[in-house]
């Protein structure tokens, strides 16, 4: 069985919901971790939702009116939530459990029309759930009329029949036009020329979808949220290329597409950038350095976010000792804080050997140190935690190591008497 370590530690977020969902006993570790997931859905879609899931199927004293007190404003108009969340729980083994806590968060009718359209692809016809979605649909066409229909469509699709509306009389068509045997010569196409115009046509809507002027389902507040959202609903085979356009559009002109392809990679960690974002950071720096993000305003350069999208998954630079090489450098600056914690993953033994320089640079990577070396217990028992308050007492000063300790070690008393011994050594 997966254990805490295990899931925390895979980036693949695909993966991890896979972990998750393979949980066959509840252990009070799991649990907090699962409601740790939950409680920040926003950002961990696919773990929130299998998380919710499993403790729906393996806690018999599992709150559903909490749950969905928690989980009702963090999936309320936010598709990237709800369809991975009603999709777990429409395939949830716990029936009656998944059932009443859909019942909960229909309130919000966006879900009420999520559940109805999963219901129709998942083949799971519920008839508590259909007769709720129909008892809302004269509210919902109060204060939207489109997401009536739409919700009239997908209850349809289900056999549900509903009052018959008004039907409007049919225009007249004129006749077609009888062409001649030379006007109906097949036309044979170039196979080529398609593929390009069809490749051609998917970069546009790509760059369209990461404009400022792209288009924004209800609930998303950018543009590349529903390319995401696209990317996540396509046929796997179809993503790398998909991916890969997104990632040339790194280093278009328009600083917004810029800063939104950067995005789709941090909400998407396991796509493959077919290298750009290496190569968007080797070669073109000033597209980013000093450059104020558009989507975040003055608070963050778009060189920041770079660096966040490419220390988020190690295949980014893998093998490129080039690109390794210049994160390195990065982490010995004032920019520190931005990657400590993905290179603590992706090149740990390189980040502990330089741990003085790191924590000159900035002290706070500190608690990132600490934090990662909780989850590596080998490490732990081979000294490297020792070693590493030893650093950082001559860089801080025993003081603020022993503040950070004691925040941080708080829930591993033993690990905590280890590190006040090694300090109580330094003096």
């Amino acid at each position: 069985m997966p254990t805490v370590k295990e899931i925390q530690n895979e980036q693949n977020m695909d993966k991890q919901k896979a972990l998750i969902l393979a949980v066959e006993e509840l252990t009070p570790e799991l649990k907090q971790l699962f409601q740790s997931y939950i409680e920040r859905a926003d950002a961990a879609d696919l773990a929130a939702a299998a998380s919710v899931r499993k403790l729906i199927e393996l806690d018999p004293d599992v709150d559903l009116a909490a749950l969905a007190k928690t989980l009702g404003p963090l999936a309320k108009g936010k598709p990237l939530v709800q369809s991975p969340l009603v999709r777990q729980l429409l395939q949830s083994s716990n029936k009656e459990g998944s059932r009443d806590l859909l019942l909960l968060l229909m309130e919000d009718y966006w879900i009420a029309q999520s559940v109805v359209r999963e219901m129709r692809d998942y083949g799971r016809d519920d008839q508590e759930l259909i007769n709720k979605a129909v008892d809302l649909l004269p509210a919902i066409q109060k204060v939207d009329r489109p997401a009536a229909s739409e919700m009239k469509y997908w209850l349809k699709s289900l056999g549900v029949k509903l009052k018959a509306e008004k039907k409007k009389k049919p225009v007249k068509k004129p006749a077609p036009v009888k062409k001649t045997k030379a006007e109906k010569k097949p036309v044979v196409k170039d196979p080529k020329k398609e593929q390009k115009k069809a490749a051609k046509a998917l970069q546009e809507h790509i760059r369209n979808g990461l404009s400022q002027a792209g288009p924004v389902d209800r609930g998303q507040h950018y543009p590349y949220e529903k390319l995401v959202q696209e990317y996540r609903d396509m046929d796997p085979d179809k993503r790398p290329e998909f991916a890969r356009m997104v990632a040339e559009c790194v280093t278009d002109s328009d600083v917004f597409v810029r800063s939104s392809a950067i995005r789709f990679f941090q909400m998407e960690r396991s796509a493959n950038d077919a290298g750009n974002l290496a190569t968007a950071f080797v070669s073109h720096m000033e597209l980013f350095e000093d450059v104020e993000d558009p989507i975040m305003g003055a608070t963050n350069d778009l060189l920041g976010e770079l660096l966040r999208s490419l220390v988020n998954q190690q295949s980014r630079f893998a093998g490129n000792p080039i690109l390794l090489m210049a994160l390195r450098q990065m982490t010995v600056t004032e920019r520190a804080g931005t990657i400590v914690a993905g290179m603590l993953y992706a090149d740990r033994a390189w980040m502990l050997e330089h741990a003085k320089e790191v924590l000159k640079a900035d002290p706070k990577t500190l608690e990132n140190y600490v934090l990662n070396l909780l989850v590596q217990e080998e490490l732990v028992a081979d000294g490297a935690f020792e070693r590493l308050l030893q650093d950082a007492v001559q860089v801080l000063g025993k003081e603020q190591v022993e503040a950070v300790l004691r925040e941080r070690l708080s829930g591993k008393p033993e690990l905590l008497e280890r590190g006040l011994d090694v300090l109580d050594d330094e003096t």
